[in-house]
This record gives structure tokens, sequence and C-alpha cells, in this order.
């Protein structure tokens, strides 16, 4: 851009350094840039150090290096969101310094002839000073640690699942009926009490499958144990945190159908939800947003749709699936997106994306969850049975939303349903 009117000397008084790493597994290749104004007047990125930092010794080397451009100057810093970034945003923290997250497909978007890892820090650098480079604020270290504790929760949890599924398996392949809940429970703790005899009570014989049963029966107790370990301590985790104990309490008072489990991944992997810029972000966290691209009405291909938090992804999806089971106005709701969109894998994201924008508001502003503001306050019809499609397009104009309402498409669809409420379509709404 031209730009004239730029004062070079009032550049360089008060300067702010763009700090760029591109993360290795063994190696950290960081760029520092500036602003400075060239001969002709334009506005440029200047290079001011540029460095391969091995990080085989320590973190002492990249302390080292960064100190000068971040303790007591103006600067942003962010690297990109790999597998091994927890250790450098420790130190930032530590050291007061100014670090975000880059999204890790920017470079792979760069158009670049012939790249490799300093064009990568310095194209990340040039980004961030343009003000171009999609980020986000890093969740303090205390936070984290119950996220981790929560996610490492849901691999002992399949571990519990895959264990519970291959007994029923093996049961009803040998037996030619499944074990199922109480049944399982029950032969756990006869297995405790009388070890192998237990298994042939159920009718196995000595062939030797009574050994697969015998060690996925001791594998499942241990895992029950470590679960029931784990959650003590992420529930210890959340107590101690006032601003995750307010927020999971807030979830589970007014929220039917979010219990301790879904409340506690929620929160953890939420953290400070003020750490997003708006509602659309943290839908488009939460993978609940639109992917698609189109032009003139045909489709262009699709955006990243893995581009989120899978945790988030699949705690809102479940409660979307619990919440329809247990409310009403939720269950209508997601029967009039299954009849719009056709298939209910579709229609329950749609009710998911709804919930997130929900909780959203729902931990900004310190409210309780209003299931009549969210859904509509339907009633249930005096026979006690399912009312019907046109009730519900009746019905549906008054429901208030969290965000803008169409008002001419409601007045119109009211209007509608007091002349002919019998004629409306199921899917007005």
């Amino acid at each position: 851009m031209n730009s004239t009117d730029i004062s070079s000397a009032a550049i360089q008084a008060d300067p702010c350094n763009y700090i760029a790493m591109d993360v290795h597994s063994n190696n950290i290749v960081v760029c520092v840039k500036r602003n400075a104004v060239n001969a002709k007047g334009y506005l440029v990125g200047k290079t001011i150090a540029e460095k391969t930092i091995s990080t085989k010794g320590g973190s002492a080397d990249l302390t080292t290096f960064l100190t000068p451009y971040a303790d007591g100057q103006r600067h942003l810093m962010v690297a990109e969101s790999t597998f091994n970034w927890y250790w450098i945003a420790n130190i930032a923290e530590e050291r007061g310094w100014n670090m975000r997250l880059a999204d890790p497909s920017t470079v792979s978007q760069a158009s670049i002839k012939a790249a490799n890892d300093r064009t990568d820090a310095e194209y990340l650098a040039e980004r961030l000073r343009t003000n171009s480079l999609k980020s986000a604020t890093i969740m303090q270290r205390r936070l984290r640690s119950a996220r981790d504790l929560m996610r490492h929760r849901l691999t002992v949890m399949q571990e519990v699942s895959e264990k519970k599924i291959r007994l029923c398996n093996l049961c009803h392949n040998h037996l030619g009926h499944p074990l199922h809940g109480k049944d399982l429970e029950k032969l756990l703790l006869a297995f405790d009490a009388e070890g192998f005899a237990a298994i042939y009570k159920l009718g196995f014989d000595t062939s030797g499958t009574e050994f697969i049963i015998a060690d996925l029966l001791r594998g499942l107790k241990q895992a029950q144990e470590r679960l029931e370990q784990i959650e003590e301590q992420v529930f210890k985790i959340i107590d101690a945190n006032a601003e995750f104990n307010s927020n999971r309490a807030l979830l589970l008072r007014t929220i039917k159908g979010c219990g301790n489990i879904l409340s506690s991944i929620i929160v953890t992997e939420i953290g400070d939800i003020d750490r997003f810029r708006s509602m659309s972000d943290f839908v488009s966290y939460c993978r609940l947003a639109p992917t698609s691209k189109l032009s003139n009405g045909k489709s262009k291909g699709k955006g990243n749709a893995k581009n989120g938090n899978a945790y988030l992804s699949w705690a809102l999806t479940e409660l979307a699936t619990l919440m329809a089971r247990f409310n009403r106005p939720v269950q209508r709701y997601l029967e009039r997106k299954l009849a719009q969109r056709g298939l209910r894998v579709i229609a329950i994201r749609s009710l998911a994306a709804k919930l997130a924008r929900c909780v959203y508001q729902l931990l900004r502003k310190k409210e309780p969850f209003d299931l009549a503001r969210a859904f509509g306050s339907v009633s249930e019809p005096a026979t006690g049975k399912a009312t019907a499609a046109s009730d519900v397009a009746v019905k549906e104009p008054t429901t208030i939303r969290f965000g803008r309402r169409n008002k001419a498409k409601t007045a119109a669809v009211a209007a509608a349903a007091q002349l002919a409420p019998k004629q409306l379509s199921p899917v007005v709404a």
C-alpha cells in the first residue's frame, strides 16, 4: 500500500516485534520482524533476527534468543499448533510473553514457489505483522491440566467400553446370548470371589476361552478403578477452580440432560469463554460451523471440517442427543430439522450448533439456561399424544432465539397460521 504519510521516525520510536516460530521435534526456526518504511514510502516488514535453535539440550537457548525481543518490548508471538507446543507456552506464561497459537493450515496455504523452514517462519511472521493470521488464545497452564486429565478419562472410558463389548460378543458367540449391564457386573463380583468357577457356571468349558474371559474381566476391573480415580481427581481440580466450578454448576442446574461428565468436559475444554472473540468463532471452534464453499449456487469444494476441537464437538453432539430425549421442545426442534434435512445425523449436528450458541451465551452472560427462550415454550396437547406438525409450525413464530430474528417471515407465517393452520407445511420453521 502507498504510505507516503507514514513517519519512519514514528515507527522506529514505538516498534513492535512480530515473532514467529516454526516448531519441529528437535529444533525451532524463529523469525522476528518489524514494521519499516522503504525508500518508496511503502510500509513493509523487515526481518531483524532469524535463527534455527536446537531443542535437544532443553529450552535455555530458545529463551536466551527470545528474551531481547520479548522482555520489556512490544511484541506479538506465535507458534504453529503442533503436538509439542506446551513447553513453549509454559515459558511464555512464566515470563509474561504475549503468545498465541497459529492455525496449522496457514503455512500450507502459502503460494511460495520454493519453501523451507525459514520461509515458513517468515511467512508466519509476515501474516502476524499484517494482522491476517488466524490464531487462538492459549489456555492457561493450570486450566490445561484439568482439560488433559479429562481427555485422558475419555481414553480410559473407551478402554472400559471395548472390554465390555468383547465380553458381550464372546458370550453371544459361545453361549447364544449376550451379557449386558447388571449381569456383567454380577459376573465381575462372582469372578473376584470364585475365580474361574464363576466363568464355568455361565456355561463355558475348559477349551481355553475361559482364559480370555478371565483376562478381560481383570482388565475391565482395573480400567474401572482407574476411571474412578481419574474422575475423582478431575472433580477435585474443578471444585478448587472458582471459574470451572461456577460454570459447571450453571450447566448442571439449568440444562436438563447435561450431567457431571458432559458439564466437566465442556467447561474444561472451553476454559475462559472470553478467549473467543465472537459466538461464530466459538461455534467454529466446536466444529459445528458450515464448511461448504459456494459460488453462484454451485459447490466449489469444502473447507477444513476438522479445524477445531474434536472433544467439544463430541460433547455438544452427545448433549444434543440427551436434551432431545429429556426436553419435549428440543425434541420437536430436532423433528423439524429432521424433516428439513432428511438425515438424523445432520439434524443432530444442527441442534448441537444451536446448543453451542446457547452455551456461549450462558457462560458469557452467567445467566441460567432458558429452554423457552432457546426453543420456545411448546406445551403438550391435552390428549397427551404427539402434536401434529401443523401445530408445531403455528407455535414456532413465537419462539425467541439467540441471535437475530426474521420479523417479516415470522409475521407472515403467523398470519397464515391463523387463517389456515391445518394447511401449513411441517417444514415452515
